[in-house]
């Protein structure tokens, strides 16, 4: 397995075993808000923010995808996922 980068390492210690949404996983990491800029014509363009979400999720699907973290439901019903650490992510911390 190839070495962890900085921001991957710090997304695994702000996880826990209890499931986190990737906006609350992003924000305990140090993600700033990002914020989209667009001419201002048309439906959904223009000035806009976004959560930490948008610089994480590419970090999980990557954790995600060596096996140090899972996907589950989130626990307050509401729509999307959230992520929890398994034991080899527990182990990479």
């Amino acid at each position: 397995m190839t070495e962890l980068t900085g921001l991957q390492r710090r997304v695994l210690r702000a996880m826990s075993r209890k499931p986190l949404t990737p906006n609350q996983i992003g924000y305990r990491a140090g993600a700033k808000q990002v914020f989209g800029t667009g001419s201002g014509s048309g439906r959904g363009s223009g000035h806009r923010a976004f959560g930490a979400a948008q610089q994480i999720i590419p970090v999980l699907t990557s954790l995600r995808r060596r096996g140090l973290i899972a996907m589950t439901s989130r626990p307050d019903g509401m729509s999307g996922t959230a992520y929890f650490l398994t034991e080899a992510g527990e182990r990479a911390q």
